[in-house]
This record gives C-alpha cells, structure tokens and sequence, in this order.
C-alpha cells in the first residue's frame, strides 16, 4: 500500500530541482528499461485493442433520445375548461434496448421508454385535472422484453411482452386486435408507433410456404384513451369506474393464424377470442365494461406489376351496446398501394364495419352506432435527397359524410446526421356529430420532435 502511495511522489521529486535535473534523474531512473520498451508496449497494447474490439460480445445496448413538442395555435378548452390553447407537450423522452445472446442460441431483449412532459409545469400543475396529470405528464413503462428460441428446427418460441400485427392495414384496423392502442394523442403518430406490448407465449411452426402461429395471452392490457379533462375527451365530468380483469392471468386470451407465402401473393388465416380494448357504458350500474369477443377473418396481399391489393374479412361476435343486446358484426378492408411513381408511395385504405341485426335503438347515445360505419384513409409518402427527406400525407376519414370526423396530418422529417433527425408538421381535425370527436373541431396543432438514435 505505502508503495502505491509513495511511487507517484517519489517521480515528482526530480522536477522540484528544475528542468535540467530532472531530466538527469528521470533518465536515471528509468536507465533500467530498454530505448524501444515503450514501442514494444505500445504495439502490445494496439493489438490487444484490436483483438478486443474483433471479440464477440453477448449483448447489445441501442436507444434513443427524443424532444417532442406541439402547439395549439387555435383558442379551445376541453370540456372539464381546461384552457389548451398554446403549448400542450413538451416531451423529453429515453428509450433503451438490450439485445442479450443466450446459451444453446436463446436470445433474449428488453425494450423500455420513460418520458416527463415539461409543458404541465409551464402552465401550472394545478390547472389540469388529477386524470390528465396522471396519464400524461410522466410515464415509463417495458415493451419488447422477451426471451426467443428455437428448440427444434421447425419450431420457433417466444415468451414475454411482445406486439404482434395480424393486419395488413397500415393506418385502420381489422384483423390488428391483439395489441392495445396509446391513443392518447390521437392522429399524432402513425398506428405502428401506438401499439402497446402485451404478454404472450407465442409458437410458430412451418412446412414448406405454410407457417402456424399460436398464442396465449395472459396479460390482458387496454387502450390508453384521453383522460377526463383532456381536449380529446368530450366528457364534462369523470366517467364511471372500468370494471377489467384485475388479476395477472384471470381471464387470458388466445388466438392462432396460418399463413401461407407464395410468389406475388400471400394469404392467412385468424381465429381467437379477445378482449374489446375500448370500454363502453353498461345498462344498470353506473360502470364500463370491456366486452370480450370471438373473432374469425383472413387476410392476404397480391401484388400485380407497381401495384399491391390488400384486403381483410373478420367475423366479430359478442359486441355489446347499452341499448341493445350484444350482437356480431362483418368487418371489411380493401386497400391499394401504387409504387410506379420514383420514391413515392400512395396508399388507399377503406373500411366497411356492418352490424348483424341492428336495431334503430343503437343509434342513441351512448352507442350512437350505426348499421354500417365506414372508414376511409389516404396516404402519400415521398422520399428526397437519397431519403433523408421524408414528406408524408394521411387523411383518415370516418363516416360516408365525414359525420365521425376526420383529420388530415401533414409531415416531414429529415436526417441531419446519420442518427439524428427532426421532423415537424401539422395536425387539422374536423368535428364529429358524436363524442368522441364531437369536440375535436379547433384540436388543431403543430407538433415537432428531435430524435438522437444511439
């Protein structure tokens, strides 16, 4: 011990007799070891380096560090006279991912985010509702963490939180039901950056073209819906307490697809009993409930030249309503995507939802359903300047009138570096006739975010 601290003092004392001296004595002091020591030394430790760098390592740590922020340029409360107007996010957000390598090659990742919003404080803590506050001003929260493998060479397993689309839908939802949606925000962000991971056990085996997926899910997990006090919640008081699945594992849902790839064109299969992510208003007690339903569908993609056709089916039953009894309802998606313009994509997606035995009682409120919903979205991408210049337009449209509203999002991001980007746009509602959107007419906002992967 008293060498260590000793040594260091012990060089130092020739260089409090001047330059000279110490120059002497330093020589003499290291006189011991060879002229080409240090380059030798210095060589070794180049090739260590190198040698260390070209090892294998059994994990990997990625993320990304975000500021997002939006502004509401036109004067509106929200229905609890909260004042929105102006800045309503400022979001600083860390999202990190661990890759790990397992024994018998197992692999294994944990994906997570936190984030804290700034703009709560701005305005002051106190003129938001309890609701608000605890839904958006702060969260954290694992998706992707799970363990995969492959115990025989047909067979593939994952087990824990994972997101899995059954869809082929890019912005509306049909055969999309596992996962649970953040909607808090809604229009934001594209659906695939929405959907929230759920725990599942999922086995995936295949023969020739054809593969079989089964799952089991026992966590069950929810929409993620604008809080009481919101702008995008129309309701002036709290709603009424969710009666959910309360227990890890009570009430698990289950579903299994097959699906065939082939040349030009693939195809698949779906059956399952889940849970309605959306709660609604249930006659007699003043609750939500969740309904739990059975879905059958296909699904399946043809491409034809610069062209790509896309279309769903699903038979949904056991969907509940307030003023009527539960009933089943055909679900219906086609879309087309064109590719024959250079770095430009158009997609169009239409949605028809038709109830079995409707009933005119299911029109009034609290349903306000009708016999056929129709949902219609419109989607441009452009690519420039080698694609580090991304211009996207979505226009989501619901109702053959736009009755249930609609939104137009217009974007653009750019690459700065290679791992940092900024992307901006602007957001434009159209009211409803019907809450939810009945209150949206001035939710119109910029929005703009700096994203640093790492």
């Amino acid at each position: 011990m008293w060498g260590r601290v000793l040594a260091p003092w012990l060089l130092a004392l020739p260089l409090l007799a001047g330059p000279a001296a110490a120059q002497e004595d330093l020589e003499e002091i290291l006189g011991g070891f060879e002229d080409d020591a240090p380059a030798e030394d210095a060589a070794e430790h180049e090739e260590m380096r190198e040698v260390a760098d070209q090892a294998p390592r059994f994990w990997e740590l990625g993320g990304e560090l975000s500021l997002g922020a939006s502004y509401n340029y036109l004067p509106h409360e929200s229905a609890a006279g909260t004042d929105y107007q102006g800045l309503s996010r400022l979001r600083t957000q860390l999202a990190l991912r661990l890759d790990l390598d397992l024994p018998r090659s197992w692999t294994a990742r944990i994906d997570g985010y936190a984030f804290y919003d700034f703009a709560y404080l701005a305005h002051g803590r106190d003129t938001y509702t309890d609701d608000v506050l605890e839904l958006y001003e702060w969260d954290a929260e694992l998706q992707d963490t799970y363990v995969q493998g492959t115990p025989h060479e047909r067979i593939d397993l994952r087990i824990g939180r994972q997101i899995v689309n059954w869809g082929r839908s890019d912005t509306l939802r049909v055969l999309d039901v596992i996962n649970p949606l953040d909607n808090r925000e809604p229009g934001l962000v594209d659906i695939e950056n929405l959907r929230r991971a759920v725990t599942l056990v999922r086995a995936d085996g295949y023969l020739g073209d054809w593969g079989l997926s089964l799952l089991a899910i026992p966590e069950v997990r929810f929409d993620l819906l604008p809080a009481y006090g919101s702008d995008f919640n129309p309701s002036p008081a709290p709603l009424p307490a969710k009666d959910a699945p309360d227990h890890w594992g009570d009430a698990p849902e289950y579903g299994a697809a097959l699906t065939g790839v082939f040349r030009g064109w693939d195809v698949s299969f779906h059956a399952g009993r889940f849970w309605d992510n959306t709660p609604r208003l249930e006659d007699g007690p003043d609750r939500r409930v969740y309904d739990r339903f059975t879905l059958v569908g296909m699904g399946g993609n043809y491409t034809l030249g610069n062209w790509l056709l896309k279309g769903e089916l699903a038979w949904v039953d056991g969907i509940g309503f307030y003023n009527a009894d539960d009933t089943s309802r055909f679900d219906l998606m086609a879309g087309i995507e064109y590719y024959g313009i250079e770095e430009t994509v158009i997609a169009l997606e239409v949605v028809d939802r038709r109830i079995i035995d409707f009933e005119g009682a299911m029109r009034d409120a609290p349903d306000y359903a009708e016999r056929n919903a129709l949902e219609l979205a419109l989607r441009i991408t452009v690519d420039l300047m080698n694609e580090r210049l991304r211009l996207l337009g979505l226009g989501v449209v619901r109702g053959e009138r736009a009755q249930d509203g609609a939104f137009v999002r217009l974007s653009a991001s750019y690459d700065l570096r290679d791992a940092l980007k900024l992307s901006g746009g602007i957001l434009i509602f159209a009211e409803g006739d019907d809450p939810p959107t009945s209150t949206w007419g001035d939710n119109d906002r910029l929005f703009a975010e700096l994203i640093w992967d790492f």
